[in-house]
């Protein structure tokens, strides 16, 4: 049963501004088909790869969904695990523990952060 489940998607460019080089995240979480929050605004940093500007990205969402979480578990509908749509291969694979490597160890730390809010 779905009903009464979250789904997000995330998304991110790399370097999209040409004034500054700053990539955009965006992310929208839907709850039974309409989206109950959105977003897109200029990350703060510069990302030098796109599993960087997708991993803060994720890191926006996955803030969200810790308080639309406990927000729907107030009203008992418990969450568990919830669906992020991500395209992103080099994240998918850090976020599945497939990547691991010196370069990818704040990805980790930050994928680690998300999964513990969730």
């Amino acid at each position: 049963d779905h009903r009464n489940k979250l789904i997000a998607g995330v998304d991110s460019d790399l370097g999209g501004c040409h004034d500054t080089q700053k990539s955009t995240s965006g992310a929208v979480v839907m709850l039974n088909g309409g989206a109950v929050w959105f977003k897109s605004r200029r990350q703060t940093t510069l990302s030098t790869a796109t599993t960087e500007a997708e991993c803060k990205a994720a890191v926006l969402v996955g803030m969200q969904l810790h308080w639309l979480r406990d927000l729907l578990g107030e009203f008992g509908h418990r969450q568990g695990c919830i669906r992020v749509l991500e395209d992103n291969s080099g994240l998918v694979h850090i976020a599945h523990g497939q990547k691991d490597s010196a370069k990818t160890a704040h990805f980790r730390r930050a994928v680690t952060f998300v999964e513990e809010k969730c």
